[in-house]
């Protein structure tokens, strides 16, 4: 079955989408959708896109991007295994968010790497561990190269969060980093 749509430039029909014999819609252009894709409630394991491979060429790269912008936020890609089917998939040239402070900060969800580079000590304040959910990363680097005179506190905003037990952690050797999980409950430095 395929579905027509009028087109004001072109005459005639554009069969752009149709549905086929696995009872799929396929979209033969670019497909612009509105402000966001909903899932049905409560609709457990969803696949949301699947990109087949049929190539019986081994290590044959294929990918999706997904952009923002113009600029890749992450790619999804897999490598033909000769037989049909994929090998060695999984994301890469994700982009996580790169924070540079001069001052004071307080972290939020959206940051991943926080840089620092100030001549004075920073203390910077991650929230409630419980907050950020089991498996919340963050990565402080001294880029300024500084920590040594202008010490880094890490520090929570919550009086029931802790770094490995402790109310707080610190950088002080120069362009040293400390990473930082939550498990949920706390944070852990690795």
């Amino acid at each position: 079955m395929e579905i027509g749509l009028s087109s004001a430039s072109v005459s005639g029909t554009l069969n752009m989408i149709k549905i086929n014999q696995n009872n799929n819609l396929e979209v033969g252009s670019s497909l612009e959708m509105g402000d966001y894709i909903e899932f049905p409630i409560n609709a457990g394991l969803t696949t949301f896109t699947d990109f087949p491979i049929s190539s019986s060429t081994v290590g044959e790269s294929h990918s999706y991007d997904f952009n923002i912008g113009g600029q890749t936020a992450f790619r999804v890609y897999g490598e033909s295994d000769g037989l049909g089917s994929v090998k060695n998939y999984g994301l890469s040239s994700v982009r996580l968010k790169r924070t540079l402070i001069t001052t004071h900060y307080t972290a939020s969800m959206y940051d991943y790497l926080i840089a620092v580079s100030s001549s004075t000590a920073v203390s910077i304040y991650f929230p409630n561990a419980l907050t950020a959910s089991a498996g919340r990363t963050f990565i402080v680097k001294d880029e300024g190269g500084t920590a040594s005179l202008a010490n880094i506190s890490l520090v929570a905003q919550s009086a029931t969060t802790y770094f490995d037990g402790a109310i707080s952690a610190s950088i002080v050797a120069n362009y040293n980093s400390l990473s930082l999980y939550s498990n949920g409950s706390n944070w852990f430095l690795y």
